[in-house]
């Protein structure tokens, strides 16, 4: 239940090893492989080591092409998969067979073949068919369609359209062309189909006095024999195309059988390209190969295993406190709080270092859901489905947490259900009494807590569970400070108010008084004026306490998904600026909440690199790595010069003129800390601060009457 510990891992391998050492480290599947950009910045390192070449784009084409056949085995040869079916069981053998992918490469090549004859086969046939809807109109001619002329006469197809009177046109024909003939061939809602016969003499004033009702040739030039005859042999060539099309289709379904041979070489294409993107983040030489990455610390005992088979030279290290950005993140939970893994990772995961959530995310989201939902019909249809799916299906990784999850909430759903007599609503007795029958049905119509009418308890549990899930959470804040050695702030932060509240719980319960003072709340008050005032000068001493005051109940109902926007820059051009390993399309504008980091490379030796903060709220106050304050209240900016001492490299921060203002960073990381008034960011709104203060009112006027009733009780 806790963040895995990590080792930075170095290592160098003879050349000719590294196709094997990459398969087994990929295999043993807990050594992720970082970016060269720390070996690559040193200038005398880049003129001997040059970053290795990946076949990313070959193993990306055969993903795609893989992925393409299985969908065009699924238009032609269907199959109706099994609700729940299980996958199958793959040996290691199998799954890494090169001469079996190879096969099924050359098995996607022949329905590659195969579907592009079948694309062909329906462009001839659209084809032939477009021919034949021209033709259709004078299929009732009999005349070859490419007679163009006699001796002394020109034979002419064309069209006139359907509104002309044709024997108007034919008039105005005769008229222009008097030894010219006009025939109507046939006629559809849009045109008249026309044979003109004239003099080749007379050719031109019979076409100009044609056109002056809307005439058009035909064209049909090249077309031997009637448009029956056409029409009849295009129909015989569809017919012979269609069945070469379904011979092609047949074959096409004959690879029914490699569908799961394609699945699996698709999930080894996968594979495949994250080892070739792993190889693109080698340097090396001409005989020897370079890499750095990160180890999960467990797993050290069975990397030195395989590292023994090769040739190589390696080492392993702790991370310090300047890498922790940098290093990746793996959750290790037991078999309660791992079905939280895919809510956290929906989200973002911890920073190394800090504190897992799962173990205390858990019981809240298991419980709250619960109490949302709160139906034991709902509650029983959610574990069978997740009982079943996981009985039937054997599911893996995150469909397993997702019906393991699914599982305990429809559990916490039911047992909440039976608290407030929740089955599929008020379903059962509603059905009841429309038959007339006033039946009683135990807990349905009796619930132990009616949420129509239990309102106070409601409120009441209510509030006492956020209670308790802030008092965890002040809790994990207080270790993670103490861990940071920030033991002062632990005690006069979290600690106070954690002070304040039992010594409120003791007075109501009336302990711990001596002659009617409360103790413990009388030393929690003194911490509170204390911690808040010890950093404080003057009248800021009492200011502080009542900001205190105030940040610490709107804390209580923040978040920390505030995005601030950011934009990076280089004087000595474009960087790369990856967020969580994928690449930031805009580096001029992007955002990071709490949590998130980005990686900036490609920065050569004597950089500036600039990074600027764009504000949208001036409550918050910026600092920087190196720099003691923002510079101003609308944009942020910190400038970095990216040069070396030494053996390494290191970042001082400089003014717009390149002159250095502070002392150097430590390493290559600069850490942004947004800060309002003193508190770490927590997301809180203006809009929400009617309700804090309702809600405060309200706790407050609770208090009060429970104590007053107290007194009245302790007076009787």
């Amino acid at each position: 239940m806790a963040i895995v510990h990590m080792k930075k891992l170095r290592l160098m391998v003879v050349r000719r090893q590294k196709d094997e050492l990459l398969r087994d480290l990929m295999l043993l599947g807990c050594v992720q492989i970082s970016e060269p950009d720390a070996l690559l910045a040193d200038t005398e390192a880049a003129a001997v080591l040059r970053q290795e070449s990946g076949n990313v784009t070959e193993v990306r084409s055969e993903l795609t092409r893989l992925t393409a056949a299985l969908k065009l085995l699924d238009k032609y040869a269907p199959v109706k998969s099994k609700l729940l079916s299980s996958r199958p069981e793959v040996t290691e053998a199998d799954f890494l067979d090169d001469g079996a992918y190879r096969q099924e490469l050359d098995a996607v090549a022949q329905l590659e073949d195969l579907e592009a004859a079948v694309r062909r086969y329906n462009g001839e046939e659209a084809k032939l068919r477009g021919n034949i809807e021209a033709l259709r109109p004078w299929q009732t001619l009999d005349l070859p369609l490419d007679l163009g002329e006699t001796v002394r006469t020109r034979i002419s197809l064309g069209m006139l359209p359907a509104a002309v009177d044709l024997a108007e046109a034919a008039k105005a024909l005769a008229d222009a062309a008097p030894e010219s003939q006009l025939y109507e061939i046939s006629s559809d809602k849009e045109q008249h189909y026309v044979l003109l016969i004239c003099l080749k003499e007379e050719l031109t004033e019979a076409i100009t006095a044609l056109r002056a009702s809307g005439f058009t040739l035909a064209n049909l030039s090249g077309t031997p024999g009637t448009a029956k005859q056409n029409i009849e042999d295009a129909q015989q060539q569809i017919a012979d195309i269609i069945r070469k099309r379904e011979q092609a289709e047949t074959d096409i379904a004959a690879f029914a059988p490699h569908r799961d041979a394609f699945k699996l070489c698709i999930d080894r294409a996968s594979v495949k390209l994250g080892r070739a993107e792993a190889e693109e983040r080698l340097v090396g030489t001409e005989s020897v190969v370079c890499m750095r990455g990160w180890l999960t610390a467990p797993e050290e005992d069975k990397l030195t295993a395989v590292l023994a088979k090769y040739d190589c030279a390696w080492d392993l290290a702790d991370p310090t406190e300047d890498e922790y950005p940098e290093v990746p993140v793996k959750l290790k939970n037991n078999k309660f709080t791992e079905p939280l893994n895919m809510v956290t990772n929906m989200y973002s995961l911890p920073a190394y270092g800090t504190v897992d959530p799962n173990p205390l995310m858990a019981p809240f989201f298991i419980l709250f859901y619960g109490i949302m939902m709160a139906d034991m019909g709902y509650g029983l249809v959610m574990m069978i489905a997740a009982l079943v799916a996981l009985g039937k299906m054997k599911p893996k990784r995150g469909s397993k947490y997702f019906c393991e999850l699914l599982l305990a909430c429809g559990v916490s759903t039911f047992l909440l259900g039976i608290v407030t007599g929740g089955f599929f609503g008020n379903a059962v007795p509603t059905i009841v009494n429309m038959f007339g029958h006033d039946v009683k049905l135990g807990i349905l119509t009796s619930p132990l807590l009616d949420p129509l009418t239990d309102t106070t308890t409601i409120l009441v549990g209510a509030m006492v569970l956020g209670f308790i899930q802030l008092v965890t959470g002040m809790i994990v804040n207080m270790v993670m400070e103490c861990r940071q050695g920030k033991v002062g702030d632990a005690i006069f932060n979290e600690g106070t108010w954690l002070v304040l509240f039992a010594g409120l719980a003791l007075y109501v319960l009336k302990i711990g008084n001596i002659a009617g003072v409360p103790v413990v709340l009388c030393i929690g008050g003194l911490m509170l004026i204390y911690g808040s005032g010890r950093e404080a000068k003057g009248f800021g001493k009492v200011t502080a306490v009542f900001g205190a005051l105030y940040n610490g109940l709107t804390g209580w109902f923040g978040d920390k998904t505030k995005q601030f926007t950011f934009a990076i820059s280089s004087d000595a051009g474009t960087v790369t600026v990856k967020k969580d390993g994928v690449a930031v399309t805009d580096v001029t504008n992007f955002t990071l909440s709490d949590g998130e980091t980005v990686k900036v490379s490609g920065i050569p030796a004597n950089t500036i690199i600039t990074v600027t903060e764009k504000l949208d709220d001036a409550g918050y106050d910026t600092t920087a790595s190196g720099f003691s304050q923002a510079q101003t209240t609308t944009e942020r900016i910190f400038r970095y010069k990216f040069v070396q001492e030494g053996e390494k490299f290191v970042l001082k921060p400089v003014d717009q003129y390149g002159n250095e203002t502070g002392d150097e960073v430590s390493s290559t990381t600069i850490v942004v800390q947004n800060e309002k008034k003193g508190e770490i960011d927590n997301g809180v709104l203006l809009d929400t601060l009617p309700y804090i203060l309702i809600l405060v009112v309200v706790v407050g006027g609770g208090v009060l009457l429970f104590l007053r009733k107290r007194k009245n009780d302790d007076d009787e």
